[in-house]
């Protein structure tokens, strides 16, 4: 079984600036989730850097969009290898 890393989801939640409610969708780490109702980290933190933190007293709702799970590297097909290495690259016969 593959082990979830991080979740797509969009944030809804008070601006504190304007005190408009906005929303936002970003790839966070799974652990913030469980995490989310100790008070280790004050904010919610996206994986894209043009996402801000957002702080989690503002946050009304998370909407999860998607699980994204660990990927398995798959073996090299060792035809392709032997392709590549062949010296008719790029010629047509």
């Amino acid at each position: 079984m593959k082990k979830i890393l991080e979740v797509l989801c969009e944030i809804i939640f008070t601006d504190h600036k304007t005190g408009v409610i906005t929303s936002r969708i970003g790839r966070i780490d799974k652990s913030q989730l469980s995490g989310f109702s100790s008070n280790t980290n004050d904010f919610i933190i996206f994986k894209e850097t043009y996402n801000s933190p957002i702080l989690k007293e503002t946050i009304k709702e998370i909407i999860i969009l998607r699980e994204i799970r660990q990927k398995s590297v798959n073996k090299v097909n060792s035809k392709l290898i032997k392709h590549a290495k062949s010296k008719n690259i790029g010629k047509i016969s």
